[in-house]
């Protein structure tokens, strides 16, 4: 019997060993996630946590929204904020948060096609048509003006040509001319928005 628990306590300290090492690891940050991205679980968590945040609260509609204000909201600090975005989204914080406003943006748009680009811009946390104009170019690939005459045309012309109460014209669809280091592709983009 003597030898049945040698074994069995070597194997629970085997196990306790095991454990504190994992444990040890996560501490420290050098645990890697389950997603095998070579990513820390902890950037994995803030990030997801930042991402629930901003669909959830919607404060990228704030037009002086900082990365000390977002991480004061999600209980960090700026450099892991930043770091956590920048690895997961491969952008900035400013143009992680533009993304949320051009999403927001074409949204907002499609419901209502009455609106100007002005008031577009206020409406989806922009603080000036500069900017607003800028960062849609970058991700929608052209201007505001274009792409709302386009949806507005496009809008019309579906009116009146539908067969049993479905369109015969496709929507609009967002085409990507220029690469966002965050958006690879199609896919991306459309998950984006």
């Amino acid at each position: 019997m003597s030898a049945i628990y040698q074994i069995i306590i070597g194997i629970l300290i085997l196990a306790v060993a095991v454990l504190l090492y994992v444990l040890g690891n996560l501490r420290t940050g050098h645990a890697e996630s389950a997603k095998g991205t070579g990513t820390d679980i902890r950037s994995d968590l803030l990030y997801d946590r930042c991402c629930r945040w901003m669909e959830k609260d919607k404060p990228y509609l704030n037009p002086d929204l900082s990365i000390s204000e977002a991480a004061r909201a999600l209980y960090t600090n700026k450099a892991y904020l930043s770091k956590a975005i920048n690895t997961h989204a491969g952008v900035s914080f400013p143009n992680f948060v533009n993304r949320y406003r051009i999403r927001h943006a074409v949204s907002v748009f499609k419901d209502n096609t009455t609106m100007t680009v002005d008031s577009l811009t206020r409406a989806s946390g922009f603080s000036n048509p500069t900017t607003f104009s800028n960062a849609f170019n970058k991700v929608m690939g052209e201007n505001p003006g274009t792409w709302c005459a386009r949806v507005r045309k496009d809008k019309r012309r579906s009116r009146g040509r539908t067969e049993g109460g479905q369109s015969t014209i496709p929507p609009p669809s967002l085409t990507l001319r220029h690469q966002d280091p965050g958006v690879s592709s199609m896919k991306d983009l459309n998950a984006l928005l």
